[in-house]
């Protein structure tokens, strides 16, 4: 009767719980995909706001300054980066069965007839894995962690950034223009 390696028994086991953790976890994903749907948003009118009108044109490093800055007074600088680029990238880590894995997500900024933004997901991986985005986002939507103006559209796998009234009630932010590739960025600031 010939024994067997042990390492060779430590390896095969390791192996099958580790193909049982990645697939419940890939069950457990896409079942969340399915679940329901969020029809309640409809996207807001936009009228042209009467009032005192300026435009502010802004590169990617400023507007990255900024994001730096807000995401330090926070306190949520240390959790995640926001940053632009050729689009917006998104990258966290998380804690899942006592490893740190790494999640990054890429959006695409597109601008409203009306001067909101949507991001519209391009990319998402967990660590370096891609996930169906709708996943993703039902994930986020779930989170409800974030502020009213900032609208989770899982069947879309887009953010709607309703800008123009959730920032601030003394004024309207329209954005005119959002070219990252050229830094193109052209907000226009309204005083009714």
């Amino acid at each position: 009767m010939k024994t067997q390696n042990p390492w060779r028994i430590a390896f095969i086991i390791l192996a099958g719980i580790i193909f049982i953790i990645i697939a419940s976890l890939a069950v457990y994903l896409f079942s969340i995909s399915s679940g329901a749907v969020n029809d309640d948003f409809q996207r807001p009118q936009t009228e042209q706001t009467e009032g005192a009108r300026f435009t502010v044109s802004a590169s990617r490093d400023d507007i990255n300054y900024w994001l730096e800055k807000e995401l330090a007074e926070s306190g949520e600088g240390e959790d995640y980066q926001l940053y632009l680029e050729d689009l917006v990238y998104f990258h966290t880590e998380v804690e899942a069965l006592g490893f740190t894995v790494p999640v990054e997500m890429e959006l695409e900024p597109l601008v409203t007839d009306g001067g909101n933004v949507e991001l519209v997901s391009r990319s998402f991986s967990i660590a370096g894995l891609g996930l169906p985005s709708s996943t993703v986002f039902n994930l986020i939507q779930d989170g409800d962690d974030l502020p009213d103006w900032i609208h989770v559209l899982p069947e879309e796998s887009k953010f709607y950034l309703d800008l123009r009234h959730g920032i601030s009630e003394e004024v309207e932010i329209e954005v005119q223009s959002l070219n990252l590739p050229e830094d193109d960025i052209e907000i226009q600031i309204v005083i009714p």
